[in-house]
């Protein structure tokens, strides 16, 4: 017999895994690229894989959505998994310390870009945000452990609602 919604189903799989190897290649991206003294060339593609980070995450976060309440186990299993909220803590890390580099990469560009002299990438700087991309990477490689025990039931409790009785 036929899954209901199986192919929207399985786009929204496609999708949800698709994002995460683009966050992946784009993160590696931007931890072997950054370093101090950047020509303006490699200072480009940084901001062009920082471009393919967000819109990856975004991917990604759209199509958890989807999984969660339309084509997962539903929302009153993952309301019920600890591992699911330690999943969505990790992203949380992932995205929110993303913000510092982001931020830096396009302040650079656009200075460059309004004809201002942006002296090379400090080592300082440099080692800050290779600091926090390692530290992306890390909580983005832990994620699909996550997923994997979250998916087959690993710490899940009846006695563990969303709503904490309210």
């Amino acid at each position: 017999q036929p899954i209901r919604n199986a192919v929207p189903s399985a786009f929204a799989a496609y999708g949800h895994y698709l994002g995460l190897g683009l966050v992946v290649a784009s993160l590696v991206t931007e931890r072997l690229t950054v370093k101090a003294g950047m020509s303006d060339e490699d200072e480009e593609f940084v901001g062009n894989a920082d471009i393919v980070y967000g819109l990856a995450g975004v991917l990604v976060l759209y199509t958890g959505y989807l999984r969660v309440t339309e084509y997962g186990k539903g929302w009153d299993f993952y309301q019920h998994s600890p591992i699911f909220w330690v999943k969505m803590l990790l992203f949380s890390i992932m995205g929110s310390s993303s913000l510092f580099p982001t931020i830096k990469i396009i302040q650079r560009l656009v200075a460059r870009r309004n004809g201002e002299d942006v002296p090379p990438m400090s080592e300082k700087l440099a080692s800050r945000m290779t600091t926090i991309i390692n530290g992306e990477l890390l909580a983005v490689g832990s994620i699909p452990l996550a997923a994997a025990l979250m998916a087959r039931g690993v710490g899940y409790s009846d006695a563990l609602p969303w709503q904490a009785g309210a």
